[in-house]
């Protein structure tokens, strides 16, 4: 089976949960089918592989990357004649060959406007041939709600590295880790007003780390501004989270998503830390009873979960221990790319046998 696989982006290039995801999925399919990668650049030739057919974007010209992106498949897809293409982006004209479509998100944006172009541009493009792959059927079901046929559609959720083995510890210190974007809708303010509520001798055993990327300047200063004088750290721009996952005791997600679940989740799970995660019906179901579970927005609450945590190591490393093994059976890689190999043959042999 030939199978060309697009991506507008590519970590290192760019980092982000769905250009890693799709970064894991182009290393399994090499090993097993012939393939050829599609993707373009901003930052430096040498941060995407090699054998990578690309292209340099122009940061000022957004319109004209796509349409050299987009030329570029389809001079490939004429020439190399793979079976199937295996995209991470809708936002390509029809073609005659099979497509599979990887979608991290969905509602795409919270602007309704955006969405539903985004949405009408979606239904324009699929073809009897097209599949769509969700990280969780919520994601299937809205799908659904908006027009694609129910047989277009299959659930797969993120795949994750298992993070083995602890670095040595340069402190006995206690770390919590709240790992995602930093915006408001993440929820840090929330993070660090619960950890000032913690009682002294609770907080002088810790340190907050924050951890992601962000491109609101103005929250950030604010948080820095509420964290002054508090062991919290922020660090922008990770290029890899193993470290701060291994480094930490205890995780805390404090986002709230009414759709899907952060990467963040099945990355805290793998880990094998102790996780508190904001209750909300996909969260529920994510999660089921593993974990620890806090309402959205209660800060006594967490603060009284955090003092218990804190307190207890051998209820964090329970915790921690059952989160790991969840993920082990349900999100380590092997698994998922399994799940893949299934729908590729079933788009494989439904088109060309």
């Amino acid at each position: 089976m030939k199978l060309l696989l697009v991506s507008s982006s590519f970590p290192p290039d760019v980092y982000g949960s769905t250009q890693n995801q799709f970064k894991e999925i182009y290393l399994h399919a090499r090993e097993n089918y012939q393939t050829r990668l599609i993707t373009g650049w901003h930052h430096a030739r040498s941060l995407i592989p090699p054998e990578a057919i690309s292209i340099q974007y122009n940061q000022k010209q957004r319109m004209q990357n796509w349409k050299l992106l987009y030329e570029l498949v389809r001079s490939e897809t004429k020439t190399w004649n793979p079976d199937i293409v295996l995209l991470n982006n809708l936002f390509f004209p029809r073609m005659s060959t099979p497509r599979i479509i990887r979608i991290q998100k969905y509602p795409f944006n919270e602007n309704q406007m955006r969405n539903w172009i985004h949405k009408r541009w979606m239904l324009s493009t699929l073809t009897n041939k097209d599949a769509i792959v969700t990280t969780n059927k919520q994601q299937s079901q809205l799908l659904i709600q908006d027009g694609v046929q129910p047989s277009q559609l299959y659930s797969i959720p993120n795949g994750v590295s298992m993070y083995d083995g602890y670095p040595p510890r340069k402190t006995q210190k206690i770390h919590i880790l709240c790992p995602a974007s930093i915006s408001p809708s993440k929820n840090q303010h929330i993070v660090i007003e619960a950890f000032a509520r913690l009682r002294t001798k609770f907080r002088k055993r810790c340190i907050l780390n924050i951890v992601g990327h962000t491109k609101d300047k103005a929250y950030l200063d604010r948080l820095r501004i509420q964290a002054y004088e508090l062991p919290v750290r922020f660090i922008l721009a990770p290029k890899d989270m193993k470290q701060h996952y291994q480094e930490a005791d205890i995780v805390l997600l404090p986002g709230i998503h009414k759709h899907y679940v952060s990467l963040s989740a099945q990355e805290a799970m793998a880990s094998g830390s102790a996780t508190i995660w904001v209750e909300t019906m996909c969260s529920r179901q994510f999660f089921h009873s593993l974990g620890v579970p806090t309402p959205p927005k209660d800060i006594n609450r967490l603060v009284k979960i955090l003092e218990d945590l804190i307190q207890n190591p051998e209820r964090r490393e329970t915790i921690g221990r059952e989160l790991r093994a969840e993920a082990e059976k349900k999100y380590s890689w092997k698994n998922i790319w399994s799940s893949y190999e299934e729908i590729l043959n079933v788009i494989y042999h439904k088109t060309w046998i």
